[in-house]
């Protein structure tokens, strides 16, 4: 399948066109210090420059992958919204993939992923590795739990149960006594890519249980774009400004 798969849920903006499980094209836009969502007003340019790096037209496409998050909150919005018009626009299948999901999935083994979520909270999520079904030599994600913004005695509570752990490196410190297998998040080249990987192992796998031929229209069908939403997990942090 050809993917168009972005994410700004973080500071920098992650575009890719993926087939077969291959990069056909990416970039990495990284913010600007003074301006935090530089990148995500980038989003629709960028989508244009990969898709003529490829050589693709859109209508070349035939499905899409968004980042819903936890991140940044104007960041997932953007990226959420762009993706369901375009997927309604062109008919596409539209997947929709956590960040947590993405580090899990690199890291290739059972694990929980936290990451800080500011205020003295933290996202975190769990997952389980199983024997691939669909895609040989590629890992299957299972959630043992939905992701949650989570005090730190929660997440120790997650972190103790999965026995290992994936932590933003900035957030170590506060889990020092767990007794998981702690280890630093992995760096992401390009957090679309695994997106799409995700994407690919969830269409894959739908199409084998359910038997069916991977039609457009199924497809579209059973990942609508409508589906989609943000995965914020917490309101925005906003500051009013008083009245002078």
């Amino acid at each position: 399948m050809r993917f168009l798969s972005f994410d700004t849920s973080t500071s920098d903006l992650h575009v890719c066109l993926a087939s077969k499980g291959s990069i056909v094209a990416a970039s990495v836009v990284q913010s600007k210090p003074e301006d935090r969502q530089y990148a995500a007003a980038l989003l629709i340019p960028t989508i244009e420059d990969v898709l003529n790096q490829a050589n693709w037209r859109k209508s070349d496409l035939e499905a899409l992958v968004v980042g819903v998050g936890p991140g940044s909150f104007t960041g997932v919005r953007t990226a959420v919204v762009t993706a369901r018009t375009i997927a309604q626009a062109l008919n596409l299948p539209l997947l929709g993939v956590p960040i947590l999901e993405c580090y899990a999935y690199q890291h290739g083994a059972s694990t929980a992923v936290v990451l800080g979520a500011g205020r003295q909270e933290f996202f975190a999520a769990s997952y389980r590795v199983t024997p691939p079904k669909s895609r040989p030599g590629r890992p299957l994600l299972v959630p043992t739990g939905e992701p949650a913004c989570l005090s730190r005695e929660a997440v120790l509570a997650i972190l103790n149960d999965a026995r290992s752990g994936l932590v933003e490196t900035s957030c170590l410190a506060a889990f020092k006594e767990s007794q998981a297998d702690l280890k630093a998040l992995p760096h992401l080249n390009n957090i679309a890519y695994v997106q799409s990987e995700l994407a690919l192992n969830k269409v894959s796998l739908s199409m084998a249980q359910s038997g069916a031929s991977a039609s457009q229209e199924l497809l579209a069908k059973t990942f609508s774009y409508e589906r989609i939403q943000p995965l914020y997990l917490r309101n925005a942090s906003i500051t009013l400004k008083k009245a002078r």
